[in-house]
C-alpha cells in the first residue's frame, strides 16, 4: 500500500490549485493499492527556532503526516515567481531534522518521493515549480520531473474566483497520478 499525501500550495479555501488536489485525491481514491489524504497546515505558526525542540503541536502532527507518507503531491500556485510563503513555511519546518543539531537524524522530507501540479497565470507556475523542484531536492526528495502539470488559468477565473478545470485538464492530472505512482514504483 502506497500513501500519498497531496498538498496544495495555497491556504485560500477555494484556491485553484486544491481543486486540482480534490480531483487528484478523487481518483486515487478509486486504486485499491493507494491510501491519500490531504495535508492541512494552515495552523502553522510561522517558523522561529526559538520555538522548536520541542515543536508546537501543530507543527509535530504536519511532520508526521509527511513522515507516514511514501510520497507527496505539491499543487502549488505561483506568488511573485515563486511559492507562496505558507507552503515555504511549511516546507522549512519538515525539512529541520528529527533531533536537534543531529542532521545524520534525517527529517520528514528526506527520502520522499514528490510530485507536482499547478495552475495559475500566463506563466502556468513555471517559476515555482523551478523554485519547489529545488527546494525539494535540497531536503532530500526524490522529485519527479517530467509529466508535471502546468495550467494557465484563463483570466476569467481570476476576476469571478472560480476556476472549473476542463476535462482535459482532469485528464493530465490522472495522466501524472499513473506517471508518480510509477515513479515511486508501483
Amino acid at each position: 500500500m502506497k500513501k500519498l499525501l497531496l498538498i496544495p500550495g495555497s491556504l485560500r479555501k477555494h484556491s485553484f490549485n486544491k481543486s486540482l488536489a480534490m480531483i487528484a485525491e478523487e481518483y486515487l481514491k478509486t486504486k485499491p493499492e493507494v491510501e491519500v489524504s490531504v495535508l492541512d497546515y494552515s495552523k502553522l505558526p510561522v517558523l522561529n527556532m526559538d520555538d522548536s525542540y520541542p515543536f508546537p503541536e501543530t507543527v509535530n502532527e504536519v511532520r508526521e503526516k509527511i513522515s507516514e507518507a511514501d510520497g507527496l503531491w505539491f499543487f502549488c500556485p505561483e506568488y511573485n515567481g515563486s511559492i507562496p510563503g505558507g507552503l515555504k513555511n511549511m516546507l522549512d519546518y519538515a525539512s529541520l531534522s528529527y533531533e536537534r543539531n543531529n542532521f545524520a537524524s534525517g527529517s520528514p522530507l528526506r527520502g520522499k518521493f514528490a510530485a507536482q501540479s499547478g495552475c495559475g497565470g500566463k506563466m502556468a507556475t513555471a517559476g515555482a515549480q523551478a523554485a519547489l523542484t529545488t527546494l525539494l531536492k535540497r531536503c532530500g526528495c526524490k522529485v519527479m520531473t517530467e509529466d508535471m502539470v502546468k495550467i494557465a488559468v484563463p483570466m476569467e477565473s481570476f476576476a469571478s474566483g472560480i476556476y472549473e478545470p476542463t476535462p482535459e485538464v482532469k485528464e493530465e492530472l490522472i495522466k501524472e497520478a499513473n506517471a508518480f505512482l510509477t515513479f515511486m514504483g508501483e
